[in-house]
């Protein structure tokens, strides 16, 4: 009967999907004659002689989606737009299930597809937009692979729809909200959702851990899925179990390179305003420095001033002489491990909010040592810090006193806005180490000279 169902004209174009299949009498009972996308850990379950076979490890490469591509569209690689081909892989970030969908969706316009780029740049253009045409199609496909999830797995999935996109999720991460006993267990979790095509991983180098990810499309599902009310509940949830993990004290984050960058982000969408206090805390502030850097800590001071402050005078004051000590102080704090913000506040004038602050800290730790050490208030000074990462080897003020040359042992002079700290632009020309820099008197211009003898007018 089923087999008869897909002979009609309804079905006839229809694309049968089965899922995770771990039994060669599955695919015999649904050979039907229509279109299958089989995933499955057993090759040997496939049958016929028209099967196309991809590898999938943990996504598909940019080879592996020209090839579904030009499979799909029964012709030969060297016949497709690669340009537009690999922008459809980029956008869908190499998720098998999206490209498998957008390949079948291809096919039925083959004609089309290989004498222009108009409905490749159309495809391309709705991905990139994220309006999409194709909607119904892919949320269809992504509900049927997550109801199919056993129930408990299901809830853990449900979890993921509190991330932003683009993000990188490490296992740690996961060990909290999921509040697991050991990574081992995440992996195991991890390893299943993966098999489902649900999350895409990588291992980092520089954190010598996978990290994980979840497709936009999937997170725009379940937002939607969700609805306002659950996503609330659900940053709840992840706002619970940092406390947890934390002994209810922020300062104690767990540094899993994710929390201190996104606590903000949380605290807002689970409306959980009053926490926003913690932009207060001394102890927290360093611990995100420390972790992060300056720079986030000051993008938070202003994209949630309004919960920070709650539009109070008062506070708005206090949060202003907060972003003036993380700007002098904040870039030390960061680079050398061994220093302490309790210190660096009671560096401050004493009656600043700041020194009071720490000073009450520094009360709360009889068994550390501090010191009291003001410098007069005619001697208070801030600097700037350009975090550069190759060597200096000359530098000079410009006419604008807010921009810098910077010439570098390998030769480039860069051109620096200190206020921003942000490259405005980069003189190339030099082989070897700069060893000096003049500006021009008619303030159009400057000379350079290099450790080599060489002497370039700029």
């Amino acid at each position: 009967a089923l087999k008869n169902m897909f002979l009609t004209s309804s079905y006839r174009e229809a694309l049968l999907i089965l899922d995770n299949v771990a039994l060669r009498q599955a695919t015999e009972a649904f050979d039907v004659g229509c279109k299958t996308l089989i995933t499955t850990q057993v090759k040997d379950i496939i049958i016929g002689n028209n099967s196309i076979y991809v590898e999938v490890k943990g996504g598909f490469t940019q080879e592996e989606t020209v090839q579904l591509f030009a499979k799909s569209l029964r012709t030969d690689v060297s016949n497709l737009p690669l340009l537009q081909a690999v922008k459809i892989h980029n956008l869908c970030k190499g998720e098998p299930i999206l490209i498998s969908l957008i390949g079948s969706l291809l096919e039925p316009y083959k004609e089309d597809l290989l004498n222009s780029h108009n409905l490749w740049d159309y495809y391309i253009k709705k991905l990139t937009s994220k309006d999409y045409n194709l909607k119904t199609q892919l949320f269809d496909t992504i509900s049927i692979c997550i109801e199919r999830l056993c129930p408990e797995l299901r809830e853990l999935y449900y979890n993921f729809s509190v991330f932003v996109e683009d993000v990188n999720i490490t296992p740690q991460v996961m060990q909290t909200i999921w509040n697991l006993d050991n990574l081992y267990d995440v992996h195991e979790q991890m390893r299943k959702l993966q098999n489902k095509s649900l999350i895409v991983s990588y291992y980092n180098q520089e954190l010598k851990t996978f990290v994980y990810g979840v497709h936009d499309l999937f997170l725009a599902y379940l937002k939607e899925k969700l609805g306002c009310v659950t996503l609330v509940a659900q940053h709840k949830t992840l706002i619970s179990a940092y406390k947890r993990v934390s002994n209810n004290n922020f300062a104690n984050l767990p540094n899993d390179n994710y929390i201190y960058q996104y606590i903000g982000y949380h605290l807002k969408e689970a409306q959980c305003y009053n926490e926003f206090s913690i932009y207060f805390d001394l102890k927290f502030i360093g611990a995100k420095i420390k972790a992060i850097g300056t720079a986030d800590v000051l993008r938070d001071f202003q994209l949630y001033k309004t919960y920070i402050t709650r539009n109070d005078n008062d506070l708005l004051n206090k949060l202003n002489e907060y972003i003036n000590f993380v700007k002098a102080r904040g870039h030390d704090l960061y680079k050398y491990c061994d220093t302490d913000i309790i210190q660096s506040g009671l560096g401050q004038e004493k009656e600043s909010t700041i020194y009071k602050a720490a000073l009450s800290l520094a009360k709360e730790e009889p068994k550390s040592l501090y010191l009291q050490l003001q410098a007069p208030q005619e001697n208070v000074y801030f600097t700037h810090t350009l975090d550069l990462q190759q060597d200096v080897s000359a530098a000079c003020f410009t006419f604008d006193v807010d921009q810098v040359l910077v010439g570098m042992k390998s030769g480039d002079i860069n051109l620096w806005e200190q206020s921003r700290n942000h490259k405005l632009y980069v003189f190339a020309g030099h082989t070897d180490s700069i060893i000096y820099l003049q500006l021009c008197p008619d303030r159009n211009g400057f000379l350079s000279v290099s450790e080599d003898g060489s002497i370039k007018i700029w």
